[in-house]
């Protein structure tokens, strides 16, 4: 089965049976469908020590734009994190690389980059708790949260 970014709720997404890889899931609250709708938040995902968001999460990144653009949600705000391998100081430079480049492919789609904030989280912040120095897929992205 080839696993294509879809849209989920969040909850019990994780544990849900899709067939899928954790890391070829993307996620996106269904408030988005509400036309009303005051704010959404999309999760795009990164293969093991990559920077560089798959053809798949191209196009989360590209529903994003889509949403934000149908809903008039201006403000982005890209929060990106990376799992519990290697050093503190790699774990922040790469969750850097990864919220610089999930920024510009919201720039390269259309969206103004005075609009986004995109930053590195923190390491500790993770969907699945882990040991130390675990590697866990459902930890290494980027959120994309948009607000009117």
């Amino acid at each position: 089965m080839r696993c294509r970014a879809f849209a989920l709720t969040i909850a019990g997404v994780l544990g849900a049976a899709t067939g899928c890889a954790p890391e070829r899931l993307a996620i996106f609250d269904t408030q988005t469908a509400n036309p009303a709708a005051q704010s959404a938040k999309f999760i795009v995902f990164f293969d093991y020590r990559s920077a560089t968001p798959s053809p798949d999460m191209r196009e989360v990144i590209g529903e994003a734009v889509r949403v934000a653009h149908d809903n008039d949600l201006a403000h982005l705000i890209v929060i990106a994190h990376a799992d519990g391998v290697g050093s503190e100081s790699y774990k922040k430079a790469l969750s850097e690389k990864r919220a610089k480049a999930v920024k510009a492919v919201l720039i390269a789609d259309g969206v103004s980059e005075y609009n986004i904030a995109a930053v590195g989280g923190n390491a500790g912040d993770v969907i699945a708790k882990t040991g130390p120095g675990a590697s866990e897929p459902q930890t290494r992205r980027a959120i994309i949260r948009l607000d009117k």
